[in-house]
């Protein structure tokens, strides 16, 4: 496929709006569960689950909206659903900050995750725009955009709310989103609908959904920190304002490592196969979050924590790269739900069992879990080509 300029500027319209998009969402994350905790009038544990269920609702209904969206772009433009997505994360963002009731920003965050979608919509336009030998690289440029907004994202979010207060920081936010829509719309050539492929397979392959659970772990690794954060640091002896900024400091250099790792892993496929990159670093991911137990202050935190995000975060574009392909819609919205369902499944895990426990058992669970789904995988994987040699 020849590479016109307007291709190239098509691709980098998507890259680059997802990279806005994700500092948008991440701008608002590391806040949110102060906010909560300055609206509740609950106690230390109900509130914890609170800010469990209002961080886990939106990626939640995303896991249930990405297959949908994904599925649709076989009638659809898929330009006009990302379009569609970015007015109702404008909305949906914006209003928030003027609700004080628990209940109803939960209601208007599970609306929220449902109309989203964006980042699958995303990776199908990619599919659609490059050859199939340039989609590991893309994806993990792709992906590296989303981790890009956690770096950036947080340490802005956090001093905005410090600096303009709570509803300040999320107009911000909402009006981030509402520039992203305008450059969509004005820049990005439409895209038409993206039908299955004559040939190409009808059902999502069974190694596809061993793929989920290990997306789904990974995306528990990358989401379960932001909620558990406050209660981390307090344990650290950090807090007040200085809790909040440190907040924002460790998901910023969270944030460097996996975009960092989603992009160099993405390029070692060109010698090493995607299936063995997969297996060293989910496990190097596990081995990291465990040592993370025997951390005492934040600078030994945020150096473990950066390379378990080093790692696990490279792991996701290369799952995607296994099944994405051109008209494939369904199958990348079954994978992109996984990571929504991480992302929800992470806070709620988080909250639960530091609610009731400590958190060495809570980063043993996320890692033994991982290392499982990896299994999982690999069998999968393995059975499927008639031989384990790819993961030996």
């Amino acid at each position: 496929m020849e590479r016109s300029p307007q291709r190239t500027l098509d691709i980098g319209v998507v890259i680059w709006t997802q990279a806005a998009i994700s500092i948008s969402f991440n701008f608002t994350v590391v806040f949110l569960p102060f906010y909560i905790a300055s609206v509740s009038r609950a106690d230390r544990e109900t509130t914890l689950l609170w800010v469990g269920m209002i961080m886990s609702v939106a990626p939640a209904m995303g896991a249930v909206g990405a297959p949908f969206w994904g599925g649709l772009t076989a009638r659809v433009s898929p330009k006009k659903i990302m379009e569609n997505g970015l007015i109702s994360h404008t909305v949906c963002v914006g209003i928030v900050g003027f609700v004080s009731s628990l209940p109803l920003i939960l209601l208007i965050r599970l609306v929220h995750g449902f109309l989203g979608g964006i980042s699958t919509i995303g990776m199908i336009i990619l599919a659609a725009l490059v050859r199939p030998v340039e989609l590991p690289r893309h994806l993990g440029l792709f992906h590296s955009a989303m981790t890009l907004g956690q770096i950036v994202g947080p340490p802005l979010g956090a001093l905005a709310a410090v600096t303009f207060g709570y509803r300040g920081a999320f107009l911000l936010a909402s009006g981030a989103l509402f520039i992203c829509f305008l450059v969509t719309s004005r820049l990005l050539t439409p895209v038409p609908p993206q039908p299955r492929e004559p040939g190409s397979p009808a059902a999502v392959p069974l190694s596809a959904y061993a793929a989920w659970g290990l997306g789904m772990m990974a995306s528990v690794q990358v989401g379960f920190l932001p909620s558990v954060l406050p209660e981390l640091l307090q344990g650290m002896a950090v807090g007040g304002e200085q809790a909040l900024l440190s907040a924002g400091g460790v998901v910023m250099a969270s944030g460097v490592a996996a975009s960092l790792g989603a992009v160099v892993l993405s390029r070692l496929t060109r010698w090493i196969s995607a299936d063995r990159v997969i297996l060293v670093t989910a496990l190097g991911s596990a081995a990291s979050l465990v040592a993370m137990s025997w951390s005492r202050d934040v600078w030994t935190f945020t150096a473990l924590r950066m390379v378990e995000m080093g790692c696990i975060a490279g792991t996701i574009p290369l799952l995607f790269s296994l099944f994405a392909g051109k008209g494939q819609g369904r199958t990348i919205g079954a994978l992109n739900a996984a990571r929504f369902t991480g992302n929800a499944l992470g806070p709620i895990l988080a909250t639960v069992i530091l609610a009731r426990s400590v958190p060495p058992v809570l980063y043993s669970a996320i890692a033994v879990l991982t290392v499982v789904a990896l299994g999982l995988f690999a069998f999968v994987r393995g059975r499927e080509r008639l031989s384990m040699r790819d993961f030996l």
